[in-house]
């Protein structure tokens, strides 16, 4: 199926164009939507916003303006839904009949076929988590860190989005929560004479169990690094590993793994730097969506961690570029020149 084309910035730094007075919430989401309606003179996607209301509860949905005299990232200002008491009952559900009876269909990770909800568990917005069961065919013995495959609901769609034809199964109630990833802990040390009677017995060091690969992922301070703001919600990106590579004309390239700290949402960051070879400073960015089983593979093959399990065929550099090469639909794709 086709997935929504991401079309606009929510705030252009030059004008300032979709901040308006009285607009913004502390909670808001960006969702996509595909019209279910066979009109050729109607949009076939778009881009909503959901803003929220503490007291009294309440959700608006907002579409993305289509006046081409609009600036960017500009929103209508009458909302498509409004929503009372949103978190009361399933909210996920009320929100895909709300939008079916305006001719519209959520494309989330909450109205996929590989979702797989988590019960009562919540994001810190309240919004329900699941766990994305897509897995890459020939990787079934990968070691996958426990909870990795967990998302919000509204979670943008990845290059696999199926819809849901039926209700999804529960995930198993015994998946633990998302765990925060740490370093690997550095071997223990032998004292002199642990060392004396291993050389005399000619034994090998005794070493504190080897931690699972994925261990060494971690959130890697650097320029941006947590200050990029998710696609889908108003959280945080953590860059968790990078790949570097130099391209055939030269250039410098970057593809890193990022999570966002509110709802999970993976992505891969695409930078190319040219400066090097080019007279002025130009560089080439660009983001899409990652599936969790992807983000996974990527990590691995950075690290180049050969116990996470059989990944066939797979290479880093060959494996990134199949990445971007398919036909996905790029969250961001931008080229800055400098002087």
């Amino acid at each position: 199926m086709a997935h929504p084309q991401p079309g606009y910035q929510p705030t252009s730094p030059g004008t300032l164009s979709g901040v308006q007075p009285g607009a913004r919430t502390a909670v808001a989401q960006q969702i996509q939507l595909r019209s279910l309606l066979a009109d050729d003179d109607a949009p076939a996607e778009r881009w909503a916003r959901l803003l929220w209301q503490p007291e009294p509860p309440v959700c608006r949905l907002h579409l993305q303006a289509q006046d081409p005299a609009s600036p960017e990232g500009s929103w209508e200002a009458e909302p498509l839904l409004v929503l009372e008491e949103p978190l009361a009952g399933d909210f996920l559900a009320r929100l895909t009949q709300a939008l079916a009876q305006e001719g519209w269909q959520l494309c989330s990770c909450g109205s996929c076929a590989h979702w797989r909800p988590l019960g009562q568990a919540t994001n810190p917005d309240g919004l329900p988590l699941g766990r994305c069961a897509w897995q890459l065919q020939g990787t079934s013995q990968l070691t996958r860190p426990p909870g990795w495959n967990q998302q919000s609901g509204l979670a943008l769609p990845c290059g696999h989005w199926e819809e849901a034809q039926e209700l999804p199964p529960p995930a198993p109630e015994e998946e633990p929560a998302l765990p925060r990833v740490t370093p690997p802990q550095p071997p223990v040390k032998e004292g002199w004479l642990a060392r004396l009677g291993r050389r005399l017995k000619g034994g090998k060091p005794s070493l504190r169990p080897q931690e699972p690969w994925w261990q060494a992922i971690q959130e890697r301070s650097g320029v941006g690094a947590g200050t990029e703001p998710c696609f889908a919600c108003q959280g945080r990106l953590a860059n968790l590993g990078a790949f570097l590579q130099t391209t055939p004309q030269g250039d410098r390239r970057t593809s890193s793994v990022w999570r966002c700290r509110r709802c999970h949402t993976f992505y891969l960051n695409d930078w190319v730097d040219r400066w090097a070879r080019l007279d002025s400073l130009e560089t080439e960015e660009r983001i899409l969506r990652l599936a969790p089983e992807e983000a996974l593979i990527a990590l691995a093959l950075f690290l180049g961690a050969d116990e996470a399990g059989p990944v066939p065929g797979l290479e880093p550099a060959a494996w990134l570029e199949d990445l971007l090469l398919k036909e996905r639909p790029l969250l961001r794709h931008r080229i800055v020149k400098g002087r």
